[in-house]
């Protein structure tokens, strides 16, 4: 299946096949220093039994938890 992405404007962006996976986490830029992203909750990612959010890292740190979070995320999905 091929999708067609349009942005708010309702300009073409891109076209996406069945086989894209949006990522549920992202590394952004915060206003001190870098963070991850769920998309899913629409807030930064959290961590610990405190849950305290992930922000205030540096890129390097940002993408090594996201590549953790997006592992652990696609395990517990394909376990069922």
């Amino acid at each position: 299946m091929i999708s067609n992405i349009f942005n708010s404007k309702g300009i073409h962006v891109g076209t996406v096949t069945s086989a894209a996976i949006l990522t549920r986490y992202l590394v952004r830029m915060g206003s001190k220093g870098w963070m991850v992203w769920d998309r899913q909750a629409r807030a930064p990612a959290r961590l610990g039994r405190d849950g305290r959010p992930v922000i205030g890292l540096t890129e390097e740190q940002a993408r090594e938890i996201r590549d953790e979070l997006t592992k652990i995320t696609l395990q517990m999905e394909s376990s069922g």
